[in-house]
């Protein structure tokens, strides 16, 4: 068997602006936002949880670099991919060395294989026959990123191929999650 976790974990600067506080999580106290609190919560559940394979999203840099690789990376085969934007962070994939061995990783930005993989030139120019200001004004801002990794179960020999992402998202625009 093989165990998967999966968790977005909350970014620290997404969990400290006013649209957090207010609109998306008005039932937490404060102090259950910060990260003080949580990421102990974070480490004690992963730990508990034990996963061969371990998504997650919304991961700040410094959070993974200070707090996961050190606790961490002896187990796991790690990586961050950041988002293209002002916000450091980004998904991390952990990856059971014991459990299996990295053949290939790769990262891809959204916004670059809508704009250049010939799959999906059927796809932009329905958008952009809808959305003319599409190609110029949204997509440039949209940083979702893609972790693939192709992995080998060293128990049975197979090969899986794992992706890991975070969605873009915002309140007024939840018909961009389409794409």
């Amino acid at each position: 068997t093989i165990r998967v976790v999966c968790y977005n974990i909350l970014a620290v600067y997404y969990a400290r602006t006013q649209a957090a506080v207010r609109d998306m999580y008005p039932y937490c106290p404060a102090h259950v936002l910060d990260m003080a609190y949580r990421q102990p919560l974070q480490v004690r559940e992963l730990a508990r949880l034990d996963g061969d394979l371990v998504f997650l999203q919304e991961v700040g840099y410094a959070v993974f670099h200070k707090c996961f690789v050190p606790l961490f990376g002896d187990k796991y085969h790690m990586r961050i991919s950041l988002k293209a934007s002002k916000v450091s962070e980004g998904c991390a994939l952990f990856v059971r060395k014991e459990a299996f061995e990295v053949l290939e990783e790769s990262e891809h930005l959204f916004r670059n294989i809508l704009r250049t993989s010939p799959a999906h030139r059927r796809v932009l120019r329905e958008i952009l026959s809808k959305w003319p200001g599409f190609l110029n004004g949204i997509l440039p801002k949209m940083s979702t990123i893609f972790q693939i990794s192709a992995v080998k179960h060293i128990a049975s020999g197979r090969v899986l191929v794992l992706a890991n992402t975070h969605l873009f998202f915002h309140p007024l625009a939840r018909h961009i999650r389409v794409l």
